[in-house]
C-alpha cells in the first residue's frame, strides 16, 4: 500500500540501513531512545529513495546491538526487503507513547528559539545529539553553532507552546562564546 501521509503528523524513527537474515527483517539505525518506542506501534511508513511513502504493518521489533530490528507484514524474504535499505522509517505522531512531565520528543525541540534567562536571544535549536551521558543542542546562532548540554542545570524552561527554549549561563558553560 503507497500514500502520502500528512508530513506534520509523520515523526521519524530511524533510518534502514541492512536486511537482517533471510525472512525479510530490516536493521535499522534508530533515533528512538529505546526499542519500546516501538511497542503498541501497528504501522509503519517508510519513506524510500524519490520521496515515496509506503506504510506497512510492524510485526515486531526488538533491540539488536547495531540498532533496532524490525519485521514488516508483507516483506518475508531478503529480497523484498533490499529496495527497503536506506529509506527513513517512522511513525504518525499519535503512535507515540505519551512522555512523563518534563521529558521531550528531539523532533518538538527542533526548531525552538533559544534564549538566556535574560532573554537575550541565541538562536534556534538546529538538531540534538546523544553522548551517552546527555544528549546535546546544537543551537544555530549567526552563522556559527553553539552546543549546550540539555540537562536540568542548563535548561530552565521549554515551552512549546510559545516556541523556545530557556538556558541558564553556567560556570564553565560560555554561551557568549561561539564553536567554529
Amino acid at each position: 500500500m503507497s500514500r502520502d501521509p500528512d508530513p506534520e503528523r509523520l515523526v521519524t524513527l530511524g533510518k534502514v540501513v541492512r536486511v537482517h537474515g533471510l525472512d525479510g527483517t530490516l536493521r535499522i539505525k534508530s533515533f528512538a531512545r529505546s526499542v519500546e518506542t516501538f511497542a503498541g506501534v501497528s504501522e509503519v511508513w517508510l519513506k524510500v529513495a524519490g520521496g515515496e511513502v509506503t506504510t506497512r504493518p510492524l510485526e515486531r521489533a526488538r533491540p539488536h546491538p547495531k540498532g533496532v530490528l524490525i519485521k514488516l507484514g508483507g516483506i518475508d524474504r531478503c529480497e523484498d526487503a533490499e529496495p527497503f535499505v536506506g529509506a527513513e522509517i517512522g511513525v504518525v505522531r499519535s503512535a507515540l507513547p505519551e512522555l512523563e512531565e518534563g521529558e521531550y520528543y528531539w523532533v518538538d525541540l527542533i526548531g525552538l528559539e533559544v534564549i538566556k534567562e535574560d532573554g537575550s536571544r541565541l538562536g534556534r535549536v538546529k538538531a540534538l545529539f546523544e553522548t551517552g551521558a546527555n544528549d546535546v543542542l546544537v543551537v544555530q546562532t549567526d552563522g556559527e553553532e553553539l552546543f549546550i548540554p540539555a540537562v536540568d542545570e542548563a535548561v530552565s524552561e521549554v515551552d512549546l507552546a510559545k516556541g523556545r527554549l530557556v538556558v541558564r549561563d553556567l560556570a564553565g558553560l560560555d554561551l557568549d562564546q561561539r564553536s567554529e
